[in-house]
């Protein structure tokens, strides 16, 4: 991954999401950091058409590329955002995760770093798209929290001077 650390106020995603006659138009462009972190966890890739239930599909023609995770299912998955379901709708309810988690998948899209643009055969209500961006906020910076920023754990443990058994 880049050796660079992220720096206080520094855009790491901006999206935008427009209602289409087709469905729902995702724009979105990432940090550096971000498609760095998928590439280096990814053993290949693959072609977005035919994943997951089919929904995402690219509206510009032509095929999308996307970072394959290695690694078990569920270690990218926590109580707000996963990237596990590439081809779902953009919220994780349809997989059975919690209704407040969402499908943060389109940021292993390869190229996501100039900017891709990514359709979704779904409509959502402007309070929907609305919601969606607050879980975006919250799902982006648990991800950034969890894995993008450096964090160091400690744990030390003594003993008392007398142990009484």
């Amino acid at each position: 991954m880049e050796s660079s650390v992220l720096q206080k106020g520094e855009k790491v995603l901006l999206i935008r999401l427009d209602q289409k006659k087709e469905g729902i138009e995702l724009y979105a462009q990432a940090h550096p950091m971000v498609e760095s972190f998928f590439k280096e966890m990814s053993v290949k890739e693959q072609e977005v058409s035919g994943q997951g239930n089919g929904l995402w599909y690219n509206p510009t023609g032509g095929s999308l590329r996307l970072y394959s995770l290695s690694g078990q299912r569920g270690s990218f998955t926590n109580p707000n955002y996963t990237f596990e379901y590439p081809g779902y709708s953009l919220t994780a309810e349809e997989v059975g995760l919690n209704h407040t988690c969402v499908n943060l998948s389109f940021l292993r899209i390869k190229g996501i770093t100039d900017g891709i643009t990514l359709g979704i055969k779904t409509v959502m209500s402007l309070s929907g798209r609305r919601e969606y961006r607050d879980m975006v906020h919250m799902g982006m910076k648990r991800f950034v929290r969890d894995f993008l920023v450096p964090v160091t754990l400690e744990l030390e443990i003594r003993v008392e001077d007398r142990l009484h058994v």
